[in-house]
């Protein structure tokens, strides 16, 4: 039919053949569409041609002129899905189709997941427990980290190892250490390490306070039959200031197990029901949201200054501590730069480990 009106010049252009295949491949699913017959299960005879010219990188030959590629119809779609599935992949264009496939499956994949939830696991992200979250502590990281790190060596602090101290022979105040004593020879000190302030521990549910409590057993807050009290936590500190300087006092969470409630070790209500030997250790007055230390209740009665005037001498007291504390950071600098200059007649090597750049004449 397609070659009625084409002249008889003896020569038919490839172009020609082409289309013809397409066009009759198109009447033959029209066909077997009409008939309810599945074109996956019979596949026309032009398939395998239609195939060979669709891919745009296939080789040719000096001898054979290069077929202009024309892009596949949407009526013979199919017939891509039903072959990458049945040929072999045996010459180096099919592999490198089948590449490209797989590619774009992945690329598509990829895209829809961003919607689809993916088919693995989610991964379990350790959150924070309230046990262990220190950033409600109203304090300076560093003092965060050394209070830490004093209740895990006294095995206060939960997961880590039970301490033994021969007699219970320990103090519920913990000193910071001495900042001219720390050994840092690869950094220079830092000035928190001078502004570190003593702490009181006071958990008396733990075994440090076991000889305090022989066997009596702790109260419940809300006035449990049966009481079961057990610690819930590290705690909270709360700021102190005496006399002296600045402290705090860390007490400890609780839980009674029979009403299944929790509250602070500090708490007034709570308090007020322990035992008289149990309160007269503590070196404050504590309310609910406030304290005074003993030291300044005695010094009121001592001198009867107004509280005005007890205020404005222990924040002079506060400014004066914190003033020798930083004059005691600049004299320890000092130091370590008048040793490594040489001013002693030895040089020290701490320049060259803060600054591995500079170079030893």
């Amino acid at each position: 039919m397609l070659f009625a009106f084409w002249p008889c010049s003896g020569h038919v252009p490839p172009t020609i053949w082409l289309y013809a295949g397409i066009i009759l491949t198109v009447l033959r699913t029209m066909n077997s569409n009409h008939d309810d017959v599945p074109s996956l299960s019979n596949p026309t005879p032009y398939t395998s041609a239609e195939l060979q010219a669709s891919p745009v990188d296939a080789p040719t030959s000096p001898s054979i002129k290069r077929k202009t590629p024309v892009p596949l119809p949407a009526e013979l779609t199919f017939l891509v899905k039903e072959k990458t599935g049945v040929r072999h992949k045996s010459t180096p264009e099919l592999c490198k189709s089948a590449a490209v496939t797989s590619a774009s499956k992945v690329l598509a994949f990829e895209d829809r997941s961003e919607n689809v939830p993916s088919a693995q696991p989610p991964v379990t992200v350790l959150l924070p427990v309230h046990d262990h979250d220190m950033s409600s502590w109203s304090c300076s990281q560093h003092q965060k980290l050394w209070m830490r790190m004093e209740l895990q060596d006294l095995g206060l602090w939960p997961g880590s190892r039970p301490v033994r101290n021969p007699g219970n022979s320990i103090s519920l105040w913990r000193l910071p250490p001495q900042p001219e004593l720390v050994d840092m020879a690869s950094e220079l000190p830092s000035p928190n390490f001078f502004q570190l302030h003593p702490f009181f521990i006071w958990k008396p549910e733990a075994h440090i306070m076991v000889r305090l409590r022989n066997t009596y057993i702790l109260p419940c807050l809300h006035g449990c039959p049966h009481p079961q009290v057990v610690s819930a936590g590290v705690g909270r500190p709360r700021v102190i200031v005496g006399t002296s300087g600045q402290y705090y006092i860390l007490s400890s969470r609780l839980c009674c197990k029979a009403c299944q409630k929790y509250w602070f070790a500090d708490n007034p209500r709570w308090l007020e029901k322990l035992p008289k030997r149990f309160t007269n250790i503590l070196p404050a007055f504590l309310t609910y949201k406030k304290a005074i230390c003993k030291s300044v209740m005695d010094e009121l009665r001592r001198t009867g200054k107004s509280p005005t005037d007890m205020a404005n001498q222990v924040n002079e007291l506060l400014h004066l501590k914190y003033e020798r504390a930083h004059l005691a950071y600049l004299h320890a600098i000092e130091s370590i730069r008048d040793a490594e200059a040489g001013t002693y007649g030895q040089r020290t090597i701490g320049q060259f480990l803060r600054n591995p750049c500079i170079r030893v004449i």
